[in-house]
């Protein structure tokens, strides 16, 4: 053994199976997820229909349809399958932001996943959010706008148009002009999933004392989103007597029907149901919002890649990727390395070889020949080896994680 593996020699061999393992790592750490910059010239465009909308007793009336089409995405998938690029290695994802007031900054109001479930069909005719005004807006012209994004990396140049919406007061809507005083008090605003919150509601008006009130309760199942669960549908007077609606939270992932962690909203309205035909005119509106904590629910509707503390699109599953990718800088430089080992250990070899041959009569020669062309050999597997090592491991933690 000593023969073969003196001690410069194995430390040869140690080095370049640690060059092969270093040099691996340093492209995973560099190139993890596709970047950004990889994309072709993406940008978004968004509208809003209709354009001036007012918040008031029907779904139809106080709900913005807004748009989001990404003219090149025709092209970018083909790019991505021109680079053996998966959607899953993309994460590519739509936010949709609105003003928080007339001329105030801009909020996220929704955030969108694009996975095989809905990649066509926003392809060919783009991905509509129905928002629901919340009662109590202020009167005014809103800004909203639209950002694609890449493993929860904002795509540069992706901004959309800024476009306006108006919003006007409904107050001039309701039935009752005046008088009317709808309370409701929830006995937690802050609960963790899977703990019962109860409302108290009572309703007052200058009208005589009357049962034909219907008193309905709506929670979003989403954080942030349009409250269309109907959590309490009862009878209520119009003297303040107590009616009591609950809203039972859930524990569990969100895809097990556990609660969104995040602040929901909540609303009641009192409708008059003495009239012989619909719709029965709304005399009284409240909103307001509960939060819920559910660790094993992320926030913004659950929706998948997006970041529970900022509810952005936020980075998706870990996926390294394909490790030795010549398509990354990194990848380039790794390969180059390693190309540039095995000619270098192929090149040694063959001297070696012809060494070995013209050696004649000199068997210190062709010893040293001989030792020359098995340590090339030696470099040439430890090489393999390393390359083999790294992809089998970076290849099981995608199918673990990814």
């Amino acid at each position: 053994m000593k023969k073969y593996f003196s001690k410069h020699r194995f430390l040869t061999v140690l080095s370049l199976f640690f060059f092969g393992l270093i040099s691996s790592v340093f492209l995973l750490l560099s190139n993890n997820q596709v970047n950004a910059e990889d994309t072709i010239n993406l940008y978004s465009q968004i509208s809003a229909t209709p354009g001036i909308t007012t918040p008031s007793t029907t779904d139809s009336s106080n709900t913005v349809r807004f748009t989001v089409e990404i003219p090149d995405f025709y092209d970018q998938l083909n790019y991505d399958l021109d680079h053996n690029i998966s959607t899953n290695d993309r994460n590519y994802s739509i936010a949709i932001y609105i003003s928080n007031g007339p001329g105030g900054d801009y909020k996220q109001i929704n955030s969108v996943l694009i996975d095989e479930s809905n990649i066509w069909d926003i392809r060919a005719d783009g991905y509509t959010y129905p928002w629901t005004v919340p009662i109590g807006t202020e009167t005014g012209t809103y800004k909203y706008m639209s950002k694609l994004f890449t493993n929860g990396v904002y795509i540069e140049g992706s901004k959309s148009n800024e476009g306006q919406l108006q919003v006007n007061s409904n107050d001039d809507l309701l039935a009752c002009q005046e008088g009317c005083q709808l309370s409701v008090v929830a006995d937690k605003t802050n609960l963790n999933a899977g703990e019962k919150v109860t409302f108290r509601v009572k309703y007052r008006d200058n009208t005589t004392t009357s049962p034909n009130y219907n008193l309905k309760m709506w929670v979003s199942a989403t954080a942030g989103g349009i409250a269309e669960e109907e959590k309490c549908d009862a009878t209520i007077r119009n003297d303040n007597t107590e009616v009591v609606c609950e809203w039972q939270t859930n524990t569990g992932t969100a895809g097990a029907g556990g609660s969104i962690s995040g602040e929901h909203n909540i609303v009641a309205k009192v409708f008059y149901k003495g009239v012989a035909t619909p719709p029965n005119p709304l005399y009284a509106y409240w909103s307001g919002i509960v939060n819920v904590v559910n660790p094993d629910a992320p926030a913004d509707g659950g929706i998948e890649g997006l970041d529970p503390e900022t509810g952005l699109a936020g980075p998706g599953p870990l996926n390294f990727g394909n490790p030795f990718d010549t398509d990354t800088l990194a990848g380039k430089i790794t390969s180059f390395a390693m190309d540039t080992v095995g000619i270098l250990a192929f090149l040694s070899f063959l001297v070696a070889g012809i060494i070995y041959i013209t050696s004649g009569g000199y068997p210190a020669k062709a010893e040293k020949a001989k030792k020359t062309m098995i340590w090339s050999v030696v470099a040439l597997v430890v090489m393999v080896l390393s390359y083999g090592i790294v992809t089998i491991t970076i290849n099981a933690i995608n199918s673990i994680f990814g």
